[in-house]
């Protein structure tokens, strides 16, 4: 839990070494918020296997889930 220049080197070693990666906090820890699809992008250019957003609502699940699909839609 950390700052992304400090984590993202140790999310590659660990890849590196053939280990699984997770991505949490993916809004930023709330600063990223309210600008949800800066924040998707932001993570899908992070190598993780996997992550988690943060969602209090079903509409908020489905904007992630449309944002996620039209994000990674080019590079199907």
């Amino acid at each position: 839990d950390d700052e992304p220049d400090k984590v993202v080197p140790v999310i590659r070693r660990l890849q590196s070494e053939g280990k699984g990666t997770y991505g949490m906090k993916v809004m930023g820890q709330g600063k990223l918020g309210g600008d949800a699809r800066s924040a998707i992008r932001y993570q899908l250019s992070v190598p993780v296997d996997a992550f988690v957003s943060g969602m209090e609502d079903r509409r908020q699940a489905d904007e992630n889930v449309r944002l996620v699909s039209e994000l990674t839609s080019d590079s199907v």
